[in-house]
């Protein structure tokens, strides 16, 4: 869950996103900031509890539809960069057995 915002403010910025799913939390951000709402924020749970499932739905249409692809890679790097981080210890290499001479000269 921590990683969660990261990639989506990195989603957000990505040019490669059409501007048309990156509206989608954005007009959801709008919902909660405008006055007017499907259900009035006087109610007391309710108005506020239709602002956060517009707010949160937004977002996830945004993840689920818009890059999909782009997610998965982006979960794939951060990863990968965990791993890279435990593979530091690691020497490829080879190795060969020299024979020492022996003293029966």
């Amino acid at each position: 869950m921590g990683r969660l915002p990261i990639i989506f403010l990195k989603l957000m910025l990505d040019r490669k996103i059409p501007i048309k799913y990156k509206l989608l939390p954005a007009l959801g951000l709008a919902y909660v900031i405008l006055p007017f709402d499907i259900v009035p924020d006087m109610l007391p749970i309710l108005g506020f509890l239709d602002d956060i499932i517009i707010l949160v739905g937004t977002i996830i249409i945004f993840m689920i539809f818009g890059p999909l692809r782009k997610l998965s890679d982006a979960m794939k790097n951060s990863k990968t960069k965990e791993n890279r981080q435990k593979e530091t210890d690691i020497v490829e290499g080879e190795y060969r057995i020299i024979d020492e001479p022996t003293d029966s000269q």
